[in-house]
């Protein structure tokens, strides 16, 4: 049997909170995982959902999530949904509109992926200093004077 790979997270990886919290909010559900909720930042089981509705929202999400961090496509994706026949239909259609909701935009893939030209720059930073960590008014400067330039130039994308 071929081993299928596992993502293996840290803190740093932009998918690991947000599928924290939503697991944490689904399973958080009683005073029994106060523990648990108090490590992953819910505090305590009165922050996790009951709501059933809700709770489906939160499924879809982390269904969607999922997807994409196992690099899956759309195709993929509705592939493995149909293969759980007592799953209801509207379900797997909201794991398949979350996952749409995180897809790339497929004209700013292309963009990035043409790099910096005359009329396309690259910046780090709007607000947030990268190398301190800290916000910083003088990153604002940067994007401002960039705006200048493309408006005394031919235009361009920020």
């Amino acid at each position: 049997m071929n081993q299928i790979p596992i993502p293996r997270f840290t803190a740093n990886d932009p998918a690991f909170q947000r599928i924290v919290n939503c697991a944490a909010q689904l399973i958080c559900t009683t005073p029994e995982f106060d523990d648990l909720a108090a490590e992953v930042g819910l505090e305590s089981h009165t922050n996790g959902v009951t709501d059933p509705a809700q709770r489906a929202q939160l499924r879809a999400e982390l269904d969607g999530l999922i997807a994409h961090v196992y690099g899956l496509t759309e195709e993929e994706f509705s592939h493995i949904l149909s293969t759980f026949p007592l799953v209801e239909d509207e379900v797997k259609e909201a794991a398949l509109d979350e996952y749409r909701k995180l897809a790339p935009n497929p004209e700013l893939l292309s963009l990035i992926a043409s790099g910096e030209s005359e009329t396309v720059e690259f910046k780090q930073a709007a607000c947030r200093n990268p190398h301190t960590g800290r916000n910083d008014n003088n990153m604002r400067n940067n994007i401002v004077e960039a705006v200048a330039a493309f408006m005394n130039g031919s235009g361009g994308t920020l």
